[in-house]
């Protein structure tokens, strides 16, 4: 009996053997930041003025208090748009102001720890711990002098 249920499962029909899966989509192209001289150069009347090197924003305590995802982090007010700048940049820097201490020093690097996986290479963020109120956090976006 064994022998014959082997059989017999070894020629079912592939219709019978696996659901129908949907089909997987198509694999997105990867993103080029390429170099100065290749790079996309945003129009007028798309470029903002707050999409320029210099760029700020800030993340309050009361934001971050919220419980942290890609998604959450993804909707902060302003962060689609400062990114989106960095990307319009090359060799642009992301400079993180915190309150100095263990506190500011925690929030600032997980911070920099979601900045990187939304895209922005490590070595282009740089965490200073000058700033006066413990309550935020400030981004800065500042172009990297030519060498």
């Amino acid at each position: 009996m064994p022998r014959f249920l082997f059989a017999f499962l070894l020629f079912i029909p592939p219709a019978f053997a696996a659901p129908n899966l949907p089909e997987a989509p198509a694999p997105k192209a990867p993103v080029d930041r390429g170099s100065p001289a290749t790079a996309p150069k945003p129009s007028a009347a798309k470029a903002s003025p707050a999409a320029a090197a210099g760029m700020t924003m800030t993340v309050s305590a009361e934001q971050w208090a919220r419980p942290r995802s890609a998604a959450t982090i993804a909707r902060l007010p302003e962060l689609p748009g400062f990114i989106a700048a960095f990307d319009r940049e090359p060799g642009a820097r992301v400079i993180v102001r915190y309150a100095g201490g263990d506190e500011g020093s925690l929030w600032a690097e997980e911070l920099r720890s979601w900045l990187v996986a939304l895209g922005i290479p490590s070595a282009h963020i740089e965490l200073r711990p000058d700033l006066p109120q413990a309550d935020k956090l400030l981004l800065e976006l500042r172009r990297q002098p030519p060498r």
